[in-house]
């Protein structure tokens, strides 16, 4: 037991410092290619890489997602052969799509070469190339995830490629190299092969290669009505802001959606805090539920959300004193973003506090009470950003962030009350602690 209970604080300690290791490299990586670049060539190149980002997750219909809950299943079971049979499957789909996406994409490139401004031309064509790369790297993660390897989970995708990125754009500042955007594209379209062939050549080793030993059984159907409500939720809740961004590059510069970027990933890093919170928080609530402990579930969610609004509060009121300051360190312009700054940061603190309702809905099997939700808000996101941005710029663009975040949040937390019968926002949730 006490055995099982060191290895678990190992492995948790392990996780929480790739994610912490990988977000410290992004965002350093982040900064120098903003001081390095401008926001120009910064705005051009975050437009072709949210491209790559956002069709890398779909072409997985959400099978990366799903994975979690049926390996685990056929693992405690030991249903080797429907183990099999999802890994394969989940190749096959992941391969046929990605490349058709490609493809399509580079197509639809040539098709219109005349309508897309030349420097836009070659980044895009390099982000449609690394499409299936991509996608197999978010897939043999959540396999790896899955099967307890955390090493090969979280080193190549979370840590190895954003520090090797870091080097790449630090060694280019260091030698006064021209880095434009189709260059860094390539750089990091580079590393994304790269890693892509050392995440497939380990997983294919040691104890998994047991596991895939017995004829594969199939239930494509089961797994993709699990899969894709769960791709929903992960768009939205993971991958917004790409979205977001992929929404405004019609109605903006490349400078304008450089300043952007910036100030939404610098509003995001209070996010990273709430993954980390959900990602302890997740397994006990799951046992609770599963027991049929509502009112324990409750106190855990208080606490959670408690947790998570304080130093988001905190975070509004730095950004609020200082938010000029902290954008000017990406370099001249950026400080531009501010009123943004502050809106997206907002946005945050209220996902704060409306509670990790789309966390409890995906454990407890509701997933699919989301779908509505999350395809209203992809519409109401597409009108407000088509009425906004050209009118406001990129404070429109943050303010449609927030109204968008609000909506779905409050939708979310109504199912969460309907269905679970549990209140998560800080609101109720302060007189629950209080009567405890």
């Amino acid at each position: 037991m006490r055995r099982e209970l060191f290895r678990l604080v190992g492995d948790a300690s392990f996780v929480f410092g790739c994610r912490v290791t990988g977000a410290v490299l992004t965002f350093l990586a982040q900064l120098l290619l903003a001081r390095f670049m401008g926001a120009a060539e910064l705005g051009i190149y975050v437009l072709a890489f949210s491209w790559l980002i956002l069709i890398s997750t779909l072409s997985s219909v959400g099978y990366a997602e799903a994975t979690i809950r049926f390996v685990g299943h056929y693992l405690a079971h030991a249903d080797h052969s429907r183990l099999h049979g999802y890994v394969r499957r989940g190749q096959q789909i992941n391969a046929a799509t990605s490349v058709s996406f490609a493809g399509l994409g580079l197509l639809l490139i040539m098709a219109f070469r005349g309508w897309i401004v030349d420097d836009r031309i070659i980044p895009f064509t390099i982000a449609m190339l690394c499409i299936p790369f991509y996608s197999f790297i978010r897939l043999y993660s959540s396999y790896a995830h899955a099967l307890s390897r955390f090493a090969l989970t979280y080193l190549p995708g979370a840590v190895l490629r954003p520090g090797l990125f870091l080097g790449a754009v630090a060694l280019a500042w260091w030698t006064d190299f021209n880095l434009s955007a189709e260059r860094a594209m390539g750089i990091h379209g580079a590393l994304i092969v790269f890693i892509a062939l050392v995440q497939v050549t380990f997983f294919f080793r040691g104890p998994t290669l047991a596991l895939l030993q017995n004829i594969p059984q199939f239930e494509t159907r089961t797994w993709l009505r699990t899969s894709t409500p769960l791709l929903m939720i992960t768009l939205f809740t993971q991958y917004f802001p790409e979205i977001t961004i992929i929404l405004i590059s019609p109605h903006l510069s490349p400078e304008e959606v450089g300043v952007f970027y910036v100030s939404y990933r610098t509003a995001l890093l209070i996010a990273f805090g709430f993954f980390a919170v959900n990602s302890v928080m997740m397994p006990a609530a799951a046992r609770l539920y599963s027991k049929g402990d509502i009112e324990g579930l409750q106190s855990l969610v208080a606490r959670t959300t408690l947790l998570k609004f304080g130093p988001s509060l905190c975070a509004v009121i730095v950004v609020v004193l200082f938010g000029r300051e902290i954008l000017s360190i990406f370099g001249e312009g950026f400080d531009t973003g501010y009123e943004a700054f502050v809106i997206l940061t907002l946005a945050q603190l209220l996902i704060s506090a409306v509670g990790p309702v789309d966390m409890l809905l995906r454990i407890t099997g509701h997933q699919d009470r989301c779908l509505l939700a999350f395809g209203v808000s992809l519409v109401l996101a597409v009108l407000l950003n088509l009425v906004l941005v050209p009118l406001f710029g990129i404070v429109g663009a943050a303010a449609a962030v927030f109204i968008v975040v609000a909506f779905w949040s409050s939708w979310l937390h109504s199912l969460v009350v309907r269905h679970l019968s549990i209140k998560p926002s800080v609101f109720a949730l302060a007189s629950t602690l209080a009567n405890r």
